[in-house]
């Protein structure tokens, strides 16, 4: 799961592109959601530690020579940007950290120096969320609205969370994409729980 703190304010980008940073140990989980969005997302990267962090710095540079203005969505620590800072007539790269929460900060802190540099964004959920298929183990009461359970999110809640807030040209291909990205999600979890009842 990711740590996003919730933002009142809104923001705009014409195009953007979602890359996930993904911990090494997330992939081969049954519970992992990225799977779930990978028609979505316009790459998927890998880190298993410290030896990865200059692969890791140059695929970031690249995406800042291409003319993306790339945000972190990591807030642990308070948000460098705000939402309604980030520049509409750029194309802007969101880079979600995919893991445990506690896989997520160790990647953040241990990643390349790049990653911390770059400002980071909160999402505006406007949906609670679903995401049941593991524990919170505290983080809720750390991070999260306990009582909304807003700004807690999975690492699908949280794509379909920028297809919700981006703006495009096209509205409704907008909205239809970020209920899609919850059905499957939703459809996933369900097929989880029932193999597990069958395991059992």
């Amino acid at each position: 799961m990711l740590n996003l703190l919730v933002c009142t304010s809104r923001f705009t980008v014409r195009a953007f592109n979602v890359i996930i940073l993904q911990h090494a140990a997330e992939a081969g989980r049954l519970t992992g959601t990225a799977r779930l969005v990978l028609t979505e997302l316009s790459q998927i990267w890998s880190w298993s530690g410290r030896n990865d962090n200059d692969m890791i710095s140059e695929l970031i540079q690249a995406q800042v020579d291409q003319g993306f203005d790339v945000r972190v969505v990591y807030t642990e620590g308070g948000v460098d940007a705000s939402c309604s800072s980030i520049n509409n007539k750029r194309k802007t790269t969101f880079l979600l950290l995919d893991g445990t929460w506690q896989e997520a900060k160790t990647l953040y802190r241990r990643g390349p120096l790049l990653l911390r540099q770059l400002p980071r964004v909160a999402l505006s959920p406007n949906f609670s969320s679903t995401y049941r298929l593991r524990g919170d183990y505290g983080w809720r009461n750390k991070f999260g609205d306990i009582e909304t359970k807003k700004g807690l999110l999975c690492t699908a809640e949280a794509v379909a969370c920028i297809f919700d807030e981006c703006e495009q040209e096209d509205e409704h291909v907008k909205a239809k994409k970020g209920e899609e990205i919850r059905a499957r999600l939703e459809a996933f979890q369900q097929q989880q729980q029932q193999q597990c009842l069958t395991r059992s």
